[in-house]
């Protein structure tokens, strides 16, 4: 990931609800994305996976601009699941 004032990063993780031992964990996920500005303009999105021995990430870089707001709306299936989640939040980039 290169570090740019222009990018925002957004990290998501998928957790199974707590097991007995009281620890949530992380699963994989289908996971897509659509992002868009507050005048509806599409924002092209690079979206990974990253998995290490403990965790799994969905990193997201978008290309923003100084005080964009960007909608996020992510639709989220926990692999093994037959449901589809649906995952939207907006925040406010400053760049400078």
């Amino acid at each position: 990931i290169s570090r740019s004032e222009n990018t925002g990063l957004v990290n998501l993780v998928v957790l199974q609800k707590a097991n007995e031992l009281g620890q949530d964990k992380p699963v994989k996920a289908a996971v897509e994305l659509s992002a868009a500005n507050l005048t509806g303009q599409l924002k092209s999105v690079e979206m990974r996976e990253i998995e290490d021995s403990e965790s799994i990430y969905y990193i997201v870089e978008v290309s923003v601009d100084d005080q964009e707001t960007i909608n996020f709306d992510f639709d989220v299936r926990p692999e093994g699941s037959n449901r589809t989640l649906m995952v939207r939040f907006s925040h406010k980039f400053f760049t400078g």
